[in-house]
Order: C-alpha cells, then sequence, then structure tokens
C-alpha cells in the first residue's frame, strides 16, 4: 500500500510540475495560460494516470493490478495534478492580476463572434445570460473550473485505465 500511494504521489506531482512548466512557457511567450491549457489537460492526465498504474502494477505489485488498487491510484494522481496545479494558479494570479482580465475579455471576444449562431440556436435571452457570466468571472471561478476538470478528466480515465490494466492473480488448479 505504501507502494502505491508513494508511486502515485510521484507521478501526480511530475505531472503537475509539467503543466507548471506550460503556464510558464505560455505565460512568457505572450499567450494567457489559462486560455492554452485546458487542452493541454487532456493529453497529460491520462498519459500519467495510465503510466503510473503501469508502474504500480508491472514493478510493484507482481504485475497484478486489482480495480480498487487503479482507482486508488490513479485518484491520488489526479487529485495531486489538480491541487498542486490549483494552489501555483492562485498563488500566480496574486502576482499578476491582469491574467483573469485577459482571460475573461478572450472568452468575451468568443462570444461576441459567435454572437448570431448563439440568437439563432438559442435565443438573445441566453446570450444576454452567457455574457453576463462571462464577464463576471473572477480568479476563484477559473481555479475552481480548472480543478473540476482535472478531476473529472482523471476520475474518467482511471476508471478506464483500472479496468483496462486491471489483471488478478489465477487461481491454482490442482492436477
Amino acid at each position: 500500500m505504501r507502494d502505491l500511494f508513494r508511486i502515485s504521489l510521484r507521478y501526480g506531482l511530475i505531472g503537475s510540475a509539467l503543466i507548471i512548466i506550460m503556464f510558464m512557457v505560455f505565460y512568457f511567450s505572450g499567450e494567457n495560460p489559462l486560455q492554452e491549457l485546458q487542452m493541454f489537460d487532456l493529453f497529460i492526465i491520462p498519459i500519467f494516470i495510465f503510466f503510473g498504474l503501469k508502474e504500480y502494477r508491472d514493478r510493484y505489485n507482481g504485475h497484478l493490478l486489482q480495480y480498487w488498487q487503479g482507482m486508488t491510484a490513479g485518484s491520488i494522481v489526479y487529485l495531486t495534478i489538480g491541487f498542486v496545479t490549483a494552489l501555483f494558479m492562485y498563488v500566480f494570479i496574486q502576482f499578476d492580476t491582469d491574467l483573469i482580465s485577459e482571460h475573461v475579455a478572450i472568452m468575451l471576444k468568443g462570444l461576441e463572434d459567435t454572437q448570431t449562431k448563439i440568437v439563432e440556436e438559442m435565443g438573445a435571452d441566453s446570450y444576454i445570460e452567457s455574457y453576463e457570466k462571462v464577464k463576471a468571472t473572477t480568479a476563484s471561478d477559473v481555479i475552481l473550473d480548472s480543478l473540476v476538470k482535472k478531476i473529472i478528466i482523471g476520475f474518467l480515465i482511471t476508471s478506464v485505465a483500472s479496468v483496462v490494466l486491471k489483471r488478478k492473480q489465477l487461481p491454482i488448479t490442482k492436477k
């Protein structure tokens, strides 16, 4: 059980470090990292969950993985990634408060660009409501949204990876 926790935490911290590095790369290249990292999570989280489970199964658990072990390890990985990156974003946003206003401006521009389509499909009231919600976005909204998305992605991927990598010890048959 100790190896399960240790391996999962290591993969979670490495995944967090990679997301933080990409955050900084986007930030220093002039892009808004809050906007750009949303798609990056779809690649990082599954990779680290899968390889974390695989390493535990193959190196530390005798090529066996039960479903509960996979779910436990995967949960530790994605929760670590989610909470460490959320904490980093919170601290970083305290130093650069313009990130949120830039993020909101980008989202408002996207809404304005698709205004006619939204009004046609869902009505003017829906567009106005969406516009006001986006306009009122705060730092805690962005951080919480990022955390919840990481948790949802992680849970779904962990469920699948736990089933795919699951192996049980075969019963001993008498001859």
